[in-house]
């Protein structure tokens, strides 16, 4: 069996394999069936490594793609209805330039009596 690891190298049933050294099969096992050399110990170790350090770095990615984003804050929109417009409203652009005079962003027309109200935020 593995007893310990040495820098480097391995201590195995007091035989010291140095890891960049390809091993001799079954040096550290009871019986050739369950044999498992170093290589192939170190090959499982490093696939399972990766995999974590994957999905690690997959998520952090997430998270960090998420805070990220533009921070906008939406402004309210505050009507009122417009004081200086006569007539019912049929063109928003002409309400928009009424409320622009005004002192409003702009204007849209609203409502079953179509009456031009003026935008802005607050």
């Amino acid at each position: 069996m593995i007893t310990r690891a040495v820098g480097i190298s391995i201590e195995c049933n007091s035989y010291i394999i140095p890891v960049n050294q390809t091993t001799p099969p079954c040096f550290c096992s009871l019986s050739s069936s369950l044999c498992l050399t170093f290589a192939n110990a170190l090959s499982l170790l490093m696939e399972r490594s990766m995999r974590v350090f994957s999905a690690a770095f997959v998520l952090l990615m997430l998270l960090m793609a998420t805070e990220m984003g533009p921070m906008v804050a939406e402004a309210r929109t505050c009507e009122s209805q417009s004081h200086r417009f006569k007539g019912a409203c049929v063109s928003t652009t002409n309400c928009a330039s009424v409320c622009q005079t005004e002192g409003f962003h702009g204007g849209h027309c609203r409502g079953f009596r179509r009456r031009c109200f003026c935008t802005k935020h607050c």
